[in-house]
C-alpha cells in the first residue's frame, strides 16, 4: 500500500450521521467476513459519478438501494490503531492468534476471528490489491479465501477513530 491509510479519504453509504457502530461477530460459515462493523470504501469519484468501487459493484449488481444523499466522508484518525492486509504476505504476516482455524472435509484452513481483531483494533482495511490477491487464493495457502469481499473495504470496530470531512444533505 503506497499512501498512509490515514491520508485516504473513506466514504460510508446508507446513511449520513455516524450512528453506534454494531458489535462485529464471526461468521459462521465457509466465509472471510464480518458480520457488524461500519463499512467504507476509499473515495474515488469516477466519469459516471460513482464515489467507490463498493458504489460501482452496487450499481453493477443492482444492489444501489439507498439515496444519493444518504453518505459520509471521513479520515482515520492518526492516533488509530488499524490492521491493513494488501497482500498475501501481510496476511501471512499477521499474529497467528488473530486467526481461527476450520476442518473442511480433512483440511485445516485459516480465517481472520474478527471479534478478537475488533477488539484489539479500531479498524480493519483490506486494499484493493488485498482483495484482488485473496479473493481467489486456493487451498494450497491455507486460509479461508477473501471471495464474498467485493471490493476494498474498511471495517470501523470504534467510531472514535474517524473524523467525518463531509455528510450528504438532510431531508
Amino acid at each position: 500500500m503506497e499512501e498512509s491509510i490515514y491520508d485516504i479519504e473513506f466514504i460510508h453509504l446508507g446513511n449520513n450521521k455516524l450512528y453506534d457502530i454494531n458489535p462485529v461477530s464471526n461468521y459462521s460459515g465457509f466465509m472471510n467476513k464480518p458480520l457488524g462493523g461500519l463499512w467504507a470504501s476509499k473515495y474515488r469519484l469516477d466519469d459516471f459519478g460513482h464515489r467507490s468501487n463498493w458504489e460501482r459493484f452496487a450499481y453493477a449488481t443492482e444492489m444501489h438501494f439507498y439515496r444519493e444523499c444518504d453518505y459520509f466522508k471521513f479520515k482515520i484518525k492518526r492516533s488509530s490503531n488499524i490492521l491493513v492486509i494488501d497482500s498475501l504476505e501481510d496476511l501471512k504476516n499477521a499474529d497467528r492468534e488473530l486467526f481461527k482455524s476450520m476442518d473442511v472435509k480433512g483440511n485445516n484452513y485459516l480465517y481472520l476471528d474478527f471479534e478478537l481483531i475488533s477488539s484489539l483494533y479500531d479498524a480493519f482495511y483490506l486494499t484493493e490489491d488485498g482483495e484482488l490477491q485473496l479473493s481467489h487464493i486456493g487451498p494450497e495457502h491455507g486460509y479461508v479465501p477473501f471471495n464474498y469481499w467485493d471490493c476494498d473495504s474498511l471495517i470501523v470496530f470504534n467510531k472514535n477513530a474517524i473524523k467525518i470531512t463531509e455528510k450528504g444533505e438532510e431531508d
